[in-house]
């Protein structure tokens, strides 16, 4: 067995783990969303997962991990509610590793997810979360959501 083959051995152990982890933890965030520790678990979690997975160059797995982390900052830092939408797309994050898991394992070259869609869809949900700040007052932006508006021409009055 050559060293590719071992740490693709170590990743999947690793990954499976972290995929039971996540499943457990968002099936409790459900039951209690404004735990805080239960968002940091599956934080950490996400973010193990990408960081192994960018490592070995499993890039759709690293960056679908990434806006995922994007979307759990948001709700950490109380810019939005857990909400049921927000359930399902942490869900459908959680298919879609868990199927690109399955198919490193099975020697799968290309990805049947739609990774771009699912990150299109936290992009979504993170630009209603800028535009409901602007609607309310708020003034105070990250960098990125600053960007966002000027990506997106919205403008603010």
């Amino acid at each position: 067995m050559d060293d590719m083959e071992q740490y693709k051995e170590l990743f999947m152990a690793e990954a499976t783990e972290h995929l039971e982890s996540l499943n457990q933890n968002m099936v409790e965030l459900e039951k209690n969303p404004e735990n805080k520790d239960i968002i940091n678990l599956i934080f950490r979690s996400a973010h193990t997962l990408k960081g192994s997975a960018r490592t070995l160059g499993f890039e759709d797995i690293s960056s679908l991990t990434h806006h995922m982390e994007d979307i759990l900052d948001y709700v950490r830092d109380d810019k939005i509610p857990v909400t049921s939408e927000i359930m399902d797309l942490l869900f459908d994050c959680l298919d879609a590793l868990e199927t690109m898991v399955n198919e490193i394992e099975e020697d799968v070259d290309t990805t049947s997810v739609d990774v771009d869609s699912i990150i299109n869809e936290i992009k979504r949900l993170k630009d209603i979360c800028l535009v409901e700040k602007v609607k309310q007052g708020y003034r105070i932006f990250e960098y990125q959501d600053l960007k966002q508006i000027f990506e997106k021409k919205i403008k603010i009055i």
